[in-house]
């Protein structure tokens, strides 16, 4: 039998790693907020309206990071996130409202390596709140590739597990492994680490892909 394990979103968790708060003035490139990669918290808040706070971190060239938004548990703020390049000029990506209501998430892949930044703002002038703002990056894993059903990766059936990463979000791993007629099985997936908890989607194709 073929399993295959489909990216469906990133949910973050409530607050993985650390938390800081954001310093104003975080107005412009200049006065940006740094903020790493791994998933540490920033604590940032709307106010007044047409505020935007500006955040730096450093990428590397071939990593993918997301960026997103989330309730930092006191009045929520509709975000808009927009990631810039490292000129603090040109637009690389943005997104509104990834989940469903307010906040906002995207993933991107880093081509050449530097400091660039992200902007945070509302919705527009009327939106006012409090927001986190995490930044992680996600590498292939080991059993790379294993996009296609001819290169998926046995695994046993014993309770063995692996370690998987769904990235880019376009990533769909596949895994193969013998079943035995009237013998029942249990196919799970489970978080394996901060600083996201991966949606799956898991399905199931016999020898003939159907």
């Amino acid at each position: 039998l073929v399993l295959a394990v489909v990216f469906a979103c990133l949910v973050l968790s409530p607050v993985m790693g650390l938390a800081a708060n954001e310093t104003e003035p975080n107005d412009n490139a200049a006065s940006a907020n740094a903020i790493t990669a791994d998933g540490d918290v920033m604590i940032g808040q709307i106010i007044p309206g047409g505020d935007i706070d500006w955040f730096a971190f450093a990428a590397s060239a071939g990593t993918s990071y997301t960026i997103a938004t989330s309730s930092a548990g006191g009045t929520d703020v509709d975000t808009q996130v927009e990631l810039i390049a490292p000129d603090g000029l040109t637009w690389l990506a943005s997104n509104d409202d990834y989940w469903p209501g307010t906040f906002s998430c995207f993933t991107w892949t880093c081509s050449a390596g530097g400091i660039y930044f992200v902007t945070v703002m509302g919705y527009d002038d009327t939106c006012l709140g409090d927001y986190q703002l995490q930044v992680y990056s996600f590498g292939a894993d080991a059993y790379e590739p294993d996009d296609l059903s001819a290169l998926a990766t046995p695994i046993t059936t014993d309770g063995t597990g692996q370690n998987h990463t769904l990235c880019p979000t376009v990533d769909a791993d596949w895994l193969q492994f013998s079943a035995s007629a009237g013998q029942t099985y249990t196919i799970a997936t489970s978080q394996t680490g901060p600083p996201a908890t991966t949606d799956t989607e898991l399905v199931l194709y016999d020898a003939t892909l159907t």
